[in-house]
């Protein structure tokens, strides 16, 4: 085995802080707030850039929709009520106020931005995994 080989296997050594169950409140705020500033105008190498309208569920037509929208203002809400003096969790909540059709959040903590990529993904490896039977 090659040493650079033994590098890579010792990296991914799961370390005990990793497998750690309980939430670090300062943790999650790095997190958001890492999420809050990693956010950029357009760019076409961004997987959620990707993402077409179409995937996502529309209000009135389905209960999902409806459904995800109210996970969407609930997860605001608590935001604001459990960090109102946490900057960057006020800055998500936010951004999820906001997700609007045509001009969506597309934060993974939105329950609707985050339903959608997974909608997309999963059409895209099916047509995929259908070429490869071939």
């Amino acid at each position: 085995m090659s040493t650079k080989q033994k590098q890579n296997l010792n990296r991914a050594k799961p370390k005990a802080e990793a497998n750690k169950k309980i939430v670090d409140v300062d943790v999650f705020r790095k997190v958001v707030e890492t999420m809050i500033n990693s956010t950029s105008p357009f760019n076409p190498a961004r997987l959620s850039d990707q993402i077409p309208e179409s995937s996502y569920p529309v209000e009135g037509w389905s209960k999902k929709a409806t459904k995800l929208m109210r996970k969407r203002e609930a997860l605001a809400a608590w935001l604001r009520k459990k960090f109102k003096d946490d900057q960057p969790s006020l800055a998500l909540a936010d951004k999820l106020e906001n997700c609007k059709p045509n001009a969506r959040c597309k934060s993974p903590a939105c329950p609707e931005c985050a339903y959608a990529t997974k909608q997309w993904l999963t059409g895209i490896i099916k047509k995929y995994l259908e070429g490869q039977r071939r």
